[in-house]
C-alpha cells in the first residue's frame, strides 16, 4: 500500500462518517499494520482480524441488503 492507498482508506471513512456509517478496515499484513500506525491511523479506524469480528448485521447493512 501507498499514499494512494492510504487516501482511498482515510475517503472512504470520511464518506461512511458523513453518512453516519460505521467504516471498519480488516487487517492486512504487519506491513499494513505498520503503515497505518506510522500514519497515526491506527486509532482511526475500526479494525478487525476477519469478517467474523463484525458485529452481526453490519456486513449485511453496509452491503444494503
Amino acid at each position: 500500500m501507498d499514499a494512494s492507498g492510504v487516501h482511498a482508506l482515510i475517503t472512504a471513512g470520511r464518506r461512511c462518517e458523513a453518512r453516519g456509517r460505521r467504516f471498519t478496515v480488516i487487517r492486512g499484513g504487519r506491513q499494513i499494520d505498520r503503515l497505518l500506525t506510522a500514519c497515526g491511523l491506527d486509532g482511526y479506524f475500526d479494525m478487525v482480524s476477519d469478517l467474523d469480528q463484525l458485529p452481526d448485521g453490519e456486513l449485511t447493512a453496509a452491503a444494503g441488503l
